[in-house]
């Protein structure tokens, strides 16, 4: 299931319903939250949140982009639920894990 899901471009920048994928894979809700979190030790939307916040890790520390540029590129409708979302992920803001990267180089 998981060989299912390449990091693409496009896995960041939409949404991704678990009935969606679900019916993709042929199998149920259930099931495949169930599978998730026997394989990942995550639920499916935190799976997709990390897998999110990780690639903006990587834009904040090697791009110029603004957080909300950022933000939108991973498909967030707005750049507060990225915020909360980033925070709960990483345990800074996105503004302080740049600031710091950045001082390490």
């Amino acid at each position: 299931m998981l060989t299912h899901l390449r990091p693409s471009a496009s896995i960041f920048s939409r949404k991704i319903s678990l009935m969606a994928f679900a019916t993709e894979l042929g199998l149920t809700t259930r099931r495949v939250q169930s599978l998730f979190s026997e394989k990942t030790g995550m639920t499916f939307v935190s799976f997709f949140r990390d897998l999110r916040i990780r690639r903006a890790e990587k834009l904040l520390a090697k791009t110029p982009q603004q957080i909300k540029e950022i933000s939108a590129l991973l498909g967030y409708q707005n750049v507060e639920s990225f915020c909360r979302d980033f925070r709960l992920v990483s345990g800074c803001t996105a503004g302080e894990f740049r600031r710091h990267f950045r001082k390490r180089q």
